[in-house]
């Protein structure tokens, strides 16, 4: 059985999208390396487990605008994907860069039980709004939505310019691994995650 998810193409029209990949690409120098957390607490890179690069600086008014577009999305997003209308939702994001040989191993985006402690909100819906330069110079870096059981194949969804794709946090997902024949940061695939909270206690 698989989640129901959304896809939008074109969600906030063909500038954005642009102007978030030059954003990416002049900000280089403020991506690192993606660390994966435990559920110790501690951090590290893993590469077998997530090879990417996360923008550790603030995205200031692009930011905001992505932010308002998406709230505006929000009642479609949960009704296309099975999911409660959250009020007063919190918004949690980050800025990717995946090179060649980007990948993201299976997993899901909520918290694991052992993690739960002291933790006041939750990831209920996760989005993704693809960028890169056009045109396009990867091949691969597809995003999988997982079945909830069961060995089927997953559903893929491309990485296309503009596109933005919603999901249940609790839905297992992965990423195929990119290739990038140049190797070069800006030919690579970036993307906007997003995820809505809700406050549970």
């Amino acid at each position: 059985m698989f989640t129901k998810f959304a896809i939008i193409d074109d969600a906030f029209g063909t500038d954005l999208p642009d102007r978030l990949a030059e954003f990416a690409i002049a900000n280089q120098i403020g991506f690192a390396a993606t660390k994966t957390s435990y559920a110790d607490e501690s951090e590290a890179v893993d590469p077998e487990f997530r090879l990417s690069k996360r923008f550790g600086g603030r995205l200031e008014s692009i930011g905001r605008e992505f932010r308002s577009g998406l709230s505006n999305l929000l009642p479609r997003l949960y009704e296309e994907t099975g999911i409660p209308q959250i009020e007063r939702p919190l918004m949690e994001n980050e800025l990717i860069a995946n090179g060649d040989g980007g990948s993201l191993a299976w997993h899901i985006d909520t918290m694991t039980l052992d993690k739960r402690d002291g933790v006041d909100t939750e990831r209920v819906l996760s989005t993704v709004y693809y960028f890169h330069r056009t045109p396009c110079q990867f091949s691969g870096g597809e995003l999988e939505i997982h079945s909830l059981d069961g060995d089927v194949k997953p559903k893929l969804v491309a990485p296309r310019h503009g596109r933005l794709v919603a999901f249940p946090s609790f839905a297992p997902h992965s990423v195929r691994r990119l290739r990038v024949p140049s190797g070069r940061f800006e030919d690579g695939r970036f993307s906007l995650n997003c995820w809505i909270r809700f406050k549970t206690a």
